[in-house]
């Protein structure tokens, strides 16, 4: 799997990413890649992950740990994704 096409509120237009992202395409990557598992095993959270890849020239994942996760029918905790 591959993410093939983006979507921005700004833009208001379907793009490809055959072009060169502008500013808010890059920055939705990078949410959605931090949104989604640090080790991705889900086919497009891995889509993500080498987006994010082939867009940033600095990788950011290095400089944080997980040291907590959310589950989805659990209740929060105070731990949270931190700066190393």
């Amino acid at each position: 799997m591959t993410l093939a096409k983006l979507y921005t509120l700004k833009g208001n237009k379907i793009s490809g990413l055959e072009k060169t992202p502008d500013e808010a395409e890059k920055e939705l990557v990078r949410l959605a890649m931090w949104a989604s598992e640090p080790i991705a095993f889900d086919p497009m959270e891995i889509a993500l992950h080498e987006a994010y890849s082939k867009i940033f020239l600095v990788d950011e994942r290095p400089d944080y740990k997980m040291i907590h996760e959310y589950a989805l029918g659990g209740t929060p905790h105070d731990d949270a994704l931190i700066r190393k």
